[in-house]
This record gives structure tokens, C-alpha cells and sequence, in this order.
């Protein structure tokens, strides 16, 4: 049985399901077929839909697949016209050319690569040195090192600091065993 889609959306507009008009046609066809799970013998809807209904279910208990096709109405106003392509457009150039025999003047500071400066982590490097990378491995982060890192900072924040400390060891962790 082939129904249009302007008939099932009607049909379950009709039964209290306003999403009907949202779905594909494989969901429409497919919520058709369980229709008789959704309906029962007392259900009315309007005179328009009524013939419908009882051709759905007609073919659902003779077993027979639904097909939700297209309205040809419908499909010959979508056609979407064929838009020209677009031509390429030339890459940008962003890399000045190299002059040959000098040599390049890059630098960390002037690629804004790192830069010194007092974070919580940068404490975090240097409390996990002093406490030994071997001797956090071994014990993990201990109250003190918590500590000592809040001191450092100058802004307590103890959980802050903790998950500081133990992104800092996860990163040395990785730098010193690799990823074995």
C-alpha cells in the first residue's frame, strides 16, 4: 500500500501526534505499521481521514507493507535548482619568503612561545622537585606538598592546588616513561 506523506501527517495530526510532519519517510512508514499498537476499535478522527485510517489497517492486518511516498505536488515545488560552483580561490600567503644567506632571527620570546612566569603550576614543577619525582611516584601528593604549594602561590586554595600538583605529575609521568 502506498499512502503520501501530506495523508500521514494528516493521519497522526488527527490522532494527537504533532511531530508527524518532522519525520523521514522510513519513520513514518514504520510508525504506520505498528499503527494497530497505537489505535484501538473506539478511536475517531474527522470524515477525511477516517477512509485512511481503515485502509491503514486494513493493510497492516492483511500483512501488507506501507510506503510513504513523496507528494508529487510537493516534489516538483522543492526541486532545489543546480547553483554554479564556486571558482577556487587563490591561498592566502602568510610566510614571508626566506632571503637566502641569512639566517633565521626566530626566537621563543618573539613566536610567543613560553614565557616565564609564577603560576600555580610552574610552583607545582618545582614542589614536585624538591620532594623528588621518584618519592611523589612512590607516595603520591601528600597534605604537605598541598601546603607548600598554597605558600608558594600565595592564594590558598587547597583543592586547586591538589589537582594542580597531580595534572603536574600526570604531565611529568608522561615526559619521563613515554607512553609505554
Amino acid at each position: 500500500m502506498q499512502v503520501t506523506r501530506e495523508q500521514t501527517v494528516l493521519l497522526f495530526s488527527e490522532l494527537g501526534i504533532m511531530t508527524a510532519n518532522k519525520w523521514n519517510s522510513a519513520r513514518t512508514a514504520a510508525k504506520l505499521n505498528k499503527l494497530d499498537e497505537m489505535v484501538d476499535r473506539d478511536t475517531t478522527v474527522c470524515d477525511e481521514v477516517t477512509p485512511l485510517l481503515k485502509a491503514v489497517m486494513a493493510a497492516i492486518k492483511a500483512e501488507e507493507d506501507i510506503e510513504v511516498v513523496a507528494d508529487p505536488i510537493i516534489k516538483e515545488v522543492h526541486k532545489e535548482p543546480k547553483l554554479p560552483e564556486p571558482e577556487p580561490k587563490a591561498a592566502k600567503k602568510t610566510e614571508k619568503p626566506v632571503t637566502e644567506g641569512k639566517a633565521s632571527t626566530r626566537t621563543l620570546e618573539k613566536l610567543g612561545g613560553l614565557k616565564p612566569n609564577r603560576s600555580r603550576s610552574f610552583f607545582a614543577g618545582a614542589v614536585i622537585k624538591e620532594a623528588g619525582i621518584d618519592n611523589v611516584f612512590a607516595n603520591g601528593i601528600t597534605d604537605e606538598m598541598v601546603g607548600e604549594l598554597d605558600n608558594l602561590y600565595g592564594k590558598p586554595n587547597k583543592a586547586e592546588s591538589f589537582y594542580t600538583l597531580r595534572d603536574a605529575c600526570h604531565v611529568i609521568r608522561g615526559f619521563v616513561h613515554g607512553a609505554e
